[in-house]
């Protein structure tokens, strides 16, 4: 307001019925809002002392839960959960099943553009490792951990 004193404020119109009806649309939301993220932990459970699990994630001010939501029923799979704190919805498929059986063919047939077709290509690559099991061997589990360091934030961006 102190820097544009003459400007009338307008309320944003709440829309309820977003209802995702084209693979293309939801393309589109994943490249500029979604993030494709390898989690590498410490495990007591596992030989090499660390386990891996795969994430997609997107996240909406609290006011498009309705549109996540119907993210979950579009592709039948992920979860929603509210982060009150941040005022946010988060959509996210951790399940490998779902992100091997629906996440990914899904990409596969309606690619990524630009940077975030690079971060779901290291993504799948990921995701092949878990599925021969090559993240429970100290050899495999390495493989992870550089595929994973050159994703997102340390991927060069030329």
């Amino acid at each position: 307001m102190e820097s544009f004193p003459d400007i009338t404020p307008v309320e944003r119109p709440l829309v309820e019925a977003i209802e995702i009806l084209d693979p293309s649309w939801l393309v589109g939301f994943v490249d500029g809002e979604g993030c494709f993220h390898v989690e590498i932990f410490k495990s007591i459970a596992s030989k090499t002392g660390y386990a891996v699990n795969l994430r997609l994630k997107i996240a909406q001010g609290i006011r498009d839960s309705h549109l996540m939501n119907n993210l979950v029923k579009y592709l039948g799979c992920g979860a929603i959960r509210e982060d009150s704190h941040n005022n946010a919805v988060n959509f996210s498929v951790t399940k490998f099943k779902d992100i091997y059986q629906i996440i990914m063919p899904f990409f596969d047939k309606y690619p990524l553009k630009g940077s975030k077709g690079l971060e779901y290509a290291d993504f799948c690559k990921v995701a092949d490792l878990m599925k021969e099991k090559a993240h429970l061997t100290d050899e495999g589990l390495e493989q992870i951990w550089v595929i994973k360091l050159g994703m997102n934030r340390g991927r060069d961006h030329d």
